[in-house]
C-alpha cells in the first residue's frame, strides 16, 4: 500500500464571519462531477472562545485540488442555550437513507465548569441533495450513558444489511497536567436498527501500541470484503509541544466488524511530510473510493487549523 500526497486543498480566508480560521475533519461526499467537502470550522464571539460551525465546499472530481465553490453559510443552526450543541458541532459519516434523503451523523460541543468542554453525538437530515441539514432532535442520539461516563464523539456509521453500525470514540478520563486538563478516549462501537437508538457496550475496538495512547475520528468502510477504518492517534499528554507526540494516522482491518487488525504504522503507506503543512501532524483522516480510485482526505498540522488535503492510492 502506496498513498501519494496530491497537495493542500484548503483553508478559510477569514472573510466570513462564521469561518474565521480552521477547516477540520473533512468530510467527502461523491455528487455527480464534484466532491462535496463538509468541515468544521470557528469564529470567536467572545476572545477564546470559539464557537465551531459545518460548511462545505465543492471541488472537481476529476481534481480535487480545484475548489469549484466555498458555501457562503454553514449547513446546520447551533442549538439553543443549554443545548448539547450551543457552541460547537463537527461533521461526520453523511449516508444516504432514502430517494433524496441524507443523515449527517455530527459531534455537538457544550461547555463544561470543571472541564473544557463535553461532546456528545447528534443526527441531521437533508432533502436538498446536501445543501442545508435539519436536525432530527433537539437532543443527541447518543450522550453519556452507563458505558460512557465522560464523553462521546466522531461517529462513523455503516449500514450492513438491517443493522447500522457505529464506531466511535468514547472518553474514560480526564487528568490535569501542568495545570491544563486532557482528556483520554478510545473506540467503541454501537449498533442500531433504525441509525436513530443505539445498543452501547463496554468493549474498546482498537489496541493501543504507544504510551499514554488517545484515539480519534474513526471512519470506516468496505473496501473488496474487507473493511477498513481509518482513525488518528497521539499521546495523551505533552502531545502540543512534543516532536512525534501529536496526531498520526491508523489504520484497521476486520472482516466482520468486531474483530479488529491493527496496521503497522510502516504498512499503511503515508506518513508525515519533511516540511510543509502536513510536516508536524496528520488527523482526521477519510477514505473513499470512487470506482477504481482510492482518495484519503485529512487534516494537516494544529488540528486543521492550516486545513486539509488528500492522498491517492497508488496501485502497484
Amino acid at each position: 500500500m502506496r498513498w501519494i500526497k496530491k497537495g493542500h486543498i484548503f483553508k478559510p480566508n477569514g472573510e466570513l464571519k462564521w469561518s474565521k480560521e480552521y477547516a477540520q475533519v473533512p468530510t467527502p461526499i461523491i455528487l455527480k462531477d464534484i466532491y462535496r467537502i463538509f468541515f468544521t470550522t470557528r469564529h470567536y464571539p467572545t476572545e477564546n472562545m470559539p464557537v465551531s460551525s459545518i460548511g462545505y465546499i465543492d471541488v472537481d472530481r476529476k481534481n480535487p485540488s480545484n475548489v469549484l465553490k466555498i458555501n457562503k453559510s454553514a449547513v446546520l443552526t447551533h442549538g439553543v442555550f443549554g443545548s448539547f450543541d450551543e457552541f460547537g458541532q463537527m461533521p461526520a459519516d453523511i449516508i444516504k437513507v432514502g430517494e433524496n434523503k441524507y443523515y449527517m451523523y455530527f459531534t455537538g460541543w457544550s461547555r463544561g465548569i470543571s472541564t473544557p468542554y463535553i461532546t456528545t453525538i447528534g443526527l441531521a437530515v437533508s432533502k436538498d441533495n446536501c445543501k442545508t441539514f435539519k436536525k432530527i432532535f433537539n437532543g443527541p442520539i447518543l450522550g453519556i450513558n452507563k458505558f460512557d461516563p465522560i464523553l462521546v464523539n466522531g461517529p462513523s456509521v455503516i449500514k450492513v444489511d438491517d443493522t447500522f453500525h457505529m464506531f466511535y470514540s468514547s472518553a474514560t478520563k480526564w487528568i490535569e497536567i501542568d495545570g491544563r486538563k486532557e482528556v483520554f478516549y478510545y473506540v467503541k462501537k454501537a449498533t442500531s436498527k433504525n441509525g436513530i437508538d443505539w445498543i452501547v457496550n463496554n468493549d474498546f475496538c482498537i489496541e493501543t501500541i504507544i504510551d499514554d495512547e488517545v484515539q480519534n475520528a474513526p471512519r470506516v468502510s468496505l473496501v473488496n470484503d474487507e473493511y477498513h477504518m481509518w482513525f488518528c492517534y497521539r499521546k495523551g499528554i505533552n502531545f502540543r509541544n512534543e516532536i512525534d507526540a501529536g496526531y498520526r494516522l491508523g489504520l484497521a482491518t476486520s472482516k466482520d466488524l468486531i474483530n479488529w487488525k491493527r496496521i503497522p504504522e510502516n504498512s499503511i503507506g503515508i506518513k508525515k511530510s519533511e516540511s510543509g503543512w502536513d510536516s508536524e501532524m496528520m488527523c482526521y483522516p477519510y477514505m473513499i473510493c470512487d470506482k477504481s480510485k482510492y482518495l484519503l482526505f485529512y487534516n494537516g498540522n494544529y488540528f486543521g487549523k492550516v486545513g486539509f488535503g488528500y492522498a491517492e492510492l497508488k496501485k502497484d
